[in-house]
């Protein structure tokens, strides 16, 4: 037998299997305490972060996770980590820049020195998200600096275990080693566990499976989904600098997008059942229904768009 099968996590979750589950109370704390997370994370959010989660940088961080195969939890956190890492590591280069001795020219080659040092070591940047994600989520699939160094060697940046070390070292203290931040997988998963208590006739594991597919899209797609979303918000009007500040705290919402992945998958599963499914999740989140609704159906057609040009 595979040690995996015996040690390993297992590669979905089982919901509901009694005597493997948490209680009906335990599921209602740790809502609790996401909700309450996700609160505080909204409030202090800003229209730049999440730049570094989407597009591209997404589809890389989902392939080196598929070629290291992750689990689903190290996509996401990578991720996660890699957008606070570059947001906070951008801001501290551009005010030391500004702050630098020189006039104009001066500062703004060391700061385009920077772009090019972050453009070179990208793929490194993005292999030590994935390296330290990978320790947070799994005691046997942990990449090791040897794996990252032959990974990166074949993809033609040759590193050093060494230099891979210092890399790790750079992402950790830049984050003060605050590098748990909880992905929208794990609200999903506590949505669906929680549902899955309620409600015996819905198949958890298929609407589990579907969401982490309409999620990866939402990544994939991010800004073309909240710019939508955002024009659906506004009535169709462009909105002003202001507008689009303040709706920094609706993309900021991990609750809100946990809520309208799932009810966006369970409408690909099965339509007619949908808005029983968004009925159930706005009891349990206290998320307004059409806020779910209007959500999911951006998502919905952000499918449906791709679907027609493949």
């Amino acid at each position: 037998m595979v040690d995996s099968a015996i040690f390993g996590t297992p590669p979905e979750p089982v919901f509901n299997l009694k005597g493997c589950c948490l209680s009906s109370e335990l599921l209602e704390e740790l809502l609790y305490v996401q909700a309450a997370h996700n609160e505080k994370a909204v409030k202090n959010s800003g229209s730049a972060d999440g730049a570094f989660k989407q597009g591209s940088i997404a589809e890389m961080m989902f392939l080196v996770c598929d070629k290291f195969n992750q689990p689903p939890e190290a996509r996401y956190l990578a991720l996660e980590i890699f957008d606070r890492f570059m947001t906070k590591y951008a801001r501290d280069q551009l005010k030391k820049a500004h702050s630098g001795r020189g006039g104009y020219q001066k500062k703004a080659a060391t700061w385009n020195s920077f772009l090019r040092k972050i453009q070179k070591h990208l793929k490194l940047y993005i292999t030590s998200c994935v390296q330290i994600a990978s320790k947070m989520c799994s005691h046997y699939k942990i990449l090791t600096n040897r794996k990252c160094s032959r990974f990166l060697l074949d993809a033609g940046l040759g590193c050093t275990s060494a230099t891979i070390l210092r890399t790790e070292l750079t992402i950790l203290e830049t984050l003060d080693y605050h590098v748990y931040a909880t992905s929208p997988l794990t609200y999903i998963e506590t949505l669906l566990e929680i549902m899955g208590h309620n409600d015996k006739s819905t198949s958890m594991k298929i609407l589990h499976e579907t969401s982490m597919k309409v999620m990866d899209l939402a990544y994939l797609r991010r800004s073309a989904v909240y710019d939508e979303l955002f024009r659906v918000a506004t009535g169709g009007m462009t909105g002003s600098a202001k507008d689009r500040e303040s709706f920094a705290m609706v993309e900021h919402d991990i609750m809100l997008f946990a809520v309208a992945v799932i009810g966006a998958a369970s409408y690909v599963i099965d339509k007619t059942t949908s808005d029983q499914v968004i009925d159930h999740l706005s009891r349990i989140t206290c998320i307004p229904t059409d806020d779910i609704l209007e959500f999911a159906t951006v998502l919905v057609q952000i499918t449906l768009q791709l679907d027609r040009h493949q």
